[in-house]
């Protein structure tokens, strides 16, 4: 697939242009797999799959920070690569690995404080 607007050459599934950014023209092939794609994490980034699952697993607070730092890795992954989706999985992961750390030094102060 080559894009409209420079020519460069680029991956089957690009929203943009690597080289200049301009949108790539829409491909039937995508539609289909948008609806596949709410079930199963096709064209999706590894690092966003398991932030999300370790976001889920924070409500265990000492998951929280691994959630964090993996989902931090995520987002910089899917915006190196832009054909990937999972955006929204690592932010999930990212909200709830900052929540329940908060909550995990909150626990952790208060038992060694004590009253």
């Amino acid at each position: 697939m080559f894009c409209p607007t420079c020519g460069t050459s680029n991956e089957a599934g690009s929203k943009n242009c690597p080289s200049c950014g301009s949108a790539m023209p829409f491909d039937a092939a995508d539609a289909e797999l948008d609806g596949i794609s709410l079930l199963l994490p096709i064209r999706t980034s590894g690092w966003s799959i398991a932030a999300g699952y370790l976001g889920l697993l924070s409500l265990f607070p000492f998951f929280a920070p691994v959630a964090l730092i993996v989902s931090l890795v995520a987002l910089r992954d899917v915006r190196a690569r832009p054909h990937l989706r999972g955006k929204g999985r690592a932010i999930f992961g990212l909200v709830m690995g900052v929540l329940f750390t908060l909550l995990l030094a909150l626990i952790l102060v208060s038992a060694f404080v004590g009253p």
